[in-house]
């Protein structure tokens, strides 16, 4: 199979599980890193038989942003299916991403289609931006389907009053009924 013909403003169901879908709409190519493909991901889940209308779809809350560079892969390899289109693709104002320097030290700090700024510490501000990496197809349904950028697990949300060790090795590595100060 072909990868299919992507344009701006397609939108695509993902099933999530058999019996739920979300739905994603490709809304422009950002230049400031690598030619990545941002797409939004929207909030809302619907059961697996609903038929939401592209209007409905695209006036729900966004989740959250991200870069890929093989839309059309996702299509190939059935995470996610083409099944409209919509020439609204909201405002680019609130699109910021960030990105580990791993060459240079700091953070990348950007908004869609605009200059890239060095920070040496990550400002505060920018503590919730998207990441800007280029995610593969199957990160983004990853991303989706657990609410995180990567598989570890997330030591500041999922461990919330652990000790520093809980955090370390995860509570569920603790017998229970130890007591870890």
């Amino acid at each position: 199979m072909r990868t299919p013909q992507t344009r701006i403003g397609d939108i695509f169901e993902i099933p999530i599980t058999p019996l739920t879908k979300r739905y994603m709409q490709f809304i422009l190519v950002d230049s400031s890193c690598l030619g990545g493909w941002c797409i939004r991901v929207f909030k809302k889940e619907y059961h697996a038989d609903d038929k939401p209308t592209m209007e409905e779809v695209i006036s729900g809350e966004i989740d959250f942003y991200c870069l890929t560079y093989a839309i059309g892969k996702g299509v190939v390899n059935e995470l996610w299916t083409k099944v409209g289109n919509s020439k609204e693709v909201g405002s680019f104002d609130n699109i910021i991403f960030k990105q580990k320097d791993i060459v240079h030290g700091g953070w990348r700090i950007w908004k869609a289609r605009q200059e890239v700024k060095r920070y040496r510490t990550l400002p505060k501000r920018y503590a919730k931006a998207s990441m800007g990496a280029l995610l593969a197809p199957s990160s983004v349904v990853k991303r989706i389907q657990t609410g995180r950028w990567r598989d570890i697990p997330n030591v500041y949300d999922d461990y919330k009053g652990a000790s520093f060790i809980e955090r370390l090795i995860g509570t569920e590595f603790i017998p229970k009924g130890l007591k870890v100060i």
